[in-house]
């Protein structure tokens, strides 16, 4: 019976070596690649180390695991991370999973008057979604229990942070869309329970329980700093498409859509729908902490409260139209608050 199965499986052993040899190949084409983007970035200014490099995975996968991470460019800055393990499957390269928990850390430069930025997460995990030319056409982070200090005094924490691009939202969960992303490009963004360090004051307050935005953004903006990329997509036509935007912060319940870009002046320029409930009680804090001015303040209150209606629950509600013009959010055709320039 050995003898059968023997025969059996010798003309499987030529297959395996063929895979095997394949497989060594294939890592050490990754590690050439990795080598060869090394060098890329130190011709652009940035010097990028690992305190070891392995591969393993064998034999489905391609594993990827990079010790003490470093980066820094010409101006000074540097980062640092914890150990970054990448994986794809060998008939499957271009779908590349993540996982780096534990602490990041970003120094400015030195003389800086910013301070070191550290950031903590429990879980930190991400997907990359390669074209055929290596360009990235999607992808998604997401990290859990997270800790953030340095930018201010006092911390900032989160029970869940995700960003995704490219992929489709459905059912509260990310998709690779159906087709290769393009324009428009979807989006997530989403944020559980964030709190606020002590050394900042919202009208709201400094617990934000949730904040999902899902939609598409119609043109790409150029490469470069957010002041200066974002007023060039603005020009050309980019626009935010908001397909769904839920806010839970204090008294503030709102559920709504709409459209949003920047005029010529950097200012948000946009519209939408809007569901809010706990309308009252967010007017009165705006009031209290002097973002609205009193006066307006009471009149909006007492428009909304004349148009508005109970929910199931009791709830005073309203649906109205939300209107950002000319530095001016209305609400309805009322105007609420100034909007400054972003940049």
């Amino acid at each position: 019976m050995r003898r059968v199965a023997l025969y059996l499986l010798l003309p499987l052993l030529p297959l395996a070596l063929l895979w095997s040899g394949f497989w060594w190949w294939s890592a050490d084409r990754l590690e050439g690649e990795l080598r060869a983007w090394q060098r890329l970035q130190a011709e652009q200014g940035r010097q990028v180390s690992f305190g070891d490099v392995a591969i393993d995975g064998y034999p489905t996968h391609l594993r990827l695991r990079l010790a003490s991470p470093r980066v820094s460019d010409a101006s000074g800055w540097l980062w640092t991370g914890p150990q970054v393990t990448g994986q794809a499957s060998v008939w499957r390269p271009q779908r590349i999973t993540l996982s780096f928990p534990g602490t990041q850390r970003l120094e400015p430069p030195p003389g800086s008057p910013l301070a070191p930025l550290e950031l903590a997460a429990a879980r930190a995990e991400g997907l990359v979604l390669l074209a055929s030319n290596g360009r990235v056409e999607a992808g998604r982070l997401r990290l859990d229990r997270v800790a953030l200090a340095g930018y201010v005094d006092g911390g900032t924490s989160a029970e869940a942070l995700e960003l995704a691009w490219g992929l489709e939202p459905i059912a509260g969960s990310m998709v690779e869309a159906t087709e290769p992303a393009g324009d428009p490009l979807p989006f997530l963004f989403r944020v559980e329970g964030l709190s606020m360090p002590s050394a900042v004051e919202p009208p709201l307050g400094r617990s934000l329980e949730r904040l999902v935005a899902a939609g598409r953004i119609e043109g790409r903006p150029p490469a470069g700093p957010p002041a200066e990329s974002l007023p060039v997509w603005a020009a050309a036509g980019g626009l935010l498409d908001l397909q769904s935007l839920e806010l839970v912060w204090g008294p503030l319940r709102l559920e709504g859509t709409g459209s949003l870009t920047l005029d010529p002046q950097h200012r948000p320029l946009g519209a939408g729908n809007a569901r809010i409930l706990g309308f009252e009680r967010a007017i009165q804090a705006f009031t209290e902490g002097g973002v609205v001015e009193e006066q307006i303040g009471r009149m909006v209150g007492l428009a909304l409260l004349a148009l508005s209606s109970e929910d199931e629950s009791g709830r005073r509600m309203i649906e109205v139209p939300l209107t950002a013009q000319d530095g001016v959010l209305l609400v309805g055709p009322l105007p609420l608050l100034p909007l400054d320039p972003l940049f």
